[in-house]
């Protein structure tokens, strides 16, 4: 399983997705520091509305580059018509499925860790000051809720990439379907858009008063057991569908 682990991150540095997935993690925090010095004075700011409102930016990016991966990871083979290599290969295909989605969580893992050191330095820049041990905390949870969030979203990414075999047809479904739904979570419908789970998530962690969309997500209710019940179901359900159809061609 690690052999074909490294090979999917291996397959995603020499298509230069890993380098897409780096920026995209590393550029709000600049971001927020040229905003900062074109909207008001250097040590104006604290660190909690830093961190909140660059992860608030950061979310469509990040969304959008674990989409493009996983959409890469899954469909490539059928793109460019090496699936028969793949499932004659004498690797069992479930942990082929298994180890397709753990490279995604480590992508995920990779994101965030960019995203954070990108945050330290640049908070550093703006506010002048080491950032204190309770915003770290928060930042820590909300930053591991996140990853577990979008990792729990990656077996339903994989089975509609293995249903439609086309990487344009599953970015623009799971494109679609963000944008589509994406007014309805801010009316505090939050599970009906699993995608800004992760988003409702961290504004509750931080008090929702650095971000932009606090309005809309100071008066939701985040029931967590309802969260975990509805990823857990998320997960579960396409992995089990994704592993019998590799299952099928599976004679190890």
């Amino acid at each position: 399983m690690y052999n074909i682990i490294t090979a999917e991150i291996l397959k995603l540095k020499g298509s230069k997705m890993l380098w897409m997935v780096a920026f995209i993690s590393f550029i709000p925090a600049p971001i927020k520091l040229i905003q900062h010095f074109i909207g008001k004075g250097p040590g104006t700011a604290d660190w909690n509305s830093f961190i909140s409102t660059g992860q608030e930016l950061a979310v469509f990016g990040m969304l959008t580059s674990i989409i493009l991966v996983s959409c890469f990871i899954f469909t490539m083979e059928y793109q460019y018509n090496t699936v028969s290599y793949i499932f004659t290969a004498p690797v069992s295909k479930v942990k082929m499925l298994a180890a397709k989605i753990l490279a995604l969580l480590l992508i995920i893992t990779f994101s965030y860790l960019v995203s954070g050191i990108s945050n330290i330095i640049f908070g550093y820049a703006v506010i002048r000051e080491m950032i204190p041990f309770k915003t770290a905390y928060l930042y820590f949870q909300a930053t591991v809720g996140s990853i577990l969030i979008y990792f729990s979203l990656t077996a339903l990414i994989a089975a509609i990439n293995i249903a439609f075999k086309r990487l344009a047809i599953s970015v623009t479904l799971l494109m679609g379907y963000l944008m589509l739904f994406f007014p309805f979570h801010l009316k505090g419908n939050v599970l009906i858009n699993p995608f800004m789970i992760p988003t409702v998530v961290a504004s509750k962690i931080f008090g929702s008063t650095g971000y932009i969309f606090k309005d809309y997500y100071k008066d939701i209710t985040v029931n967590y057991m309802e969260i975990a019940g509805l990823l857990t179901v998320i997960f579960i359900i396409p992995f089990i569908t994704s592993m019998l159809y590799y299952k099928k061609s599976d004679v190890f």
